[in-house]
């Protein structure tokens, strides 16, 4: 079996279950591969041809090339609808993923859910995905070397998710699903977050951008005082 990086391992992880995958900006091909060992079929998608032949040489070194489609596109567009049954999307900035989410219809391309790794801007997917009824049933922290990764598993609904009581309304940096399941990192990932926040607020002070960094302060001392049952 191919080894994977706890990133990775943690979207192979809530992947379960699908019968085809597509892995979209499937790069080197790891996941793609990683699935059909473990008996899915996984369609790997990239705008790179370049990337691809680094996939096509992984699949045939794996003997996987009868379980793995690869194709050169953008996006979820080279998907038939209905063709996968679950999405992958890794890597990427959180704007462009919502971004390629909002040009497909119907949602996931047919699929019934995704496993989305913002690479940065988690607040735009996230913001994304609420507006647009996408329910987050998982929403993981991961470490991975010196970085710490949020993995979100959506599927489309009809209505909007509720928030967990006491979160703050229109806070995207954080999961409000990592929040719910206690995620056992996100303690960690806050502390980040409230460091990086300081330190702007500081380079903000006196100009238009402070009421932002000042919120984004009292939003995570708020999920701070959720996470450990104290007021806020």
């Amino acid at each position: 079996m191919l080894h994977l990086s706890p990133r990775l391992s943690t979207a192979l992880a809530l992947l379960a279950g699908a019968k085809t995958v597509a892995d979209i900006g499937c790069d080197h091909g790891r996941l793609a591969v990683a699935l059909a060992q473990g008996g899915a079929m996984a369609v790997g998608v990239d705008i790179s041809e370049p990337s691809l032949m680094k996939a096509r040489r992984l699949v045939q070194l794996a003997g996987q090339a009868d379980r793995v489609e690869l194709r050169v596109g953008d996006g979820l567009s080279p998907l038939r609808t209905g063709e996968a049954d679950a999405v992958c999307m890794m890597g990427m900035g959180g704007t462009l993923i919502a971004k390629l989410l909002a040009t497909i219809t119907p949602p996931l391309a047919g699929a019934r859910f995704a496993v989305l790794q913002p690479q940065s801007s988690q607040e735009d997917l996230r913001r994304f995905l609420y507006e647009n009824n996408y329910h987050i049933s998982d929403d993981r922290v991961v470490r991975d070397g010196r970085r710490l990764y949020q993995i979100i598993k959506a599927e489309p609904r009809a209505t909007r998710q509720g928030l967990p009581a006491g979160f703050p309304e229109a806070c995207y940096t954080v999961g409000y699903m990592a929040v719910a399941q206690r995620e056992p990192l996100l303690p960690e990932l806050l502390a980040r977050q409230r460091v990086l926040a300081e330190r702007r607020l500081r380079e903000a002070t006196g100009t238009a951008g402070e009421a932002k960094f000042i919120k984004q302060l009292d939003d995570i001392r708020r999920i701070e005082c959720i996470l450990t049952n104290s007021a806020p």
